[in-house]
């Protein structure tokens, strides 16, 4: 009889969660949507006095929250989770 832990199943994220990560979900772009409206958008100056709101997922969780939706890994050693964040914010510095 084996008493050696069992690797603990992956829960799949759900599509229909009232949660926002990002709009338009990125199931919508494609190639072209990328090009004939995602880049012509972020290339247009600033709308002056319209707030811009970033959010900035850090994907490391100790457990996957049952309400949680966003994608997350629950099985990173402090090393993996480290060089995330250093390259993180190498990118921010850019």
């Amino acid at each position: 009889m084996s008493l050696s832990p069992q690797p603990a199943e992956v829960e799949q994220t759900e599509v229909g969660s009232y949660f926002v990560a990002n709009y338009p979900p990125f199931s919508v772009w494609t190639p072209e949507a990328v090009a004939t409206q995602a880049r012509p958008a972020l290339a247009s100056p600033p709308v002056e006095h319209v707030p811009l709101g970033m959010y900035l997922h850090i994907p490391f969780c100790r457990k996957r929250c049952h309400f949680c939706y966003f994608r997350v890994y629950i099985d990173r050693n402090a090393k993996e989770v480290e060089s995330y964040l250093d390259l993180l914010a190498r990118e921010w510095e850019l």
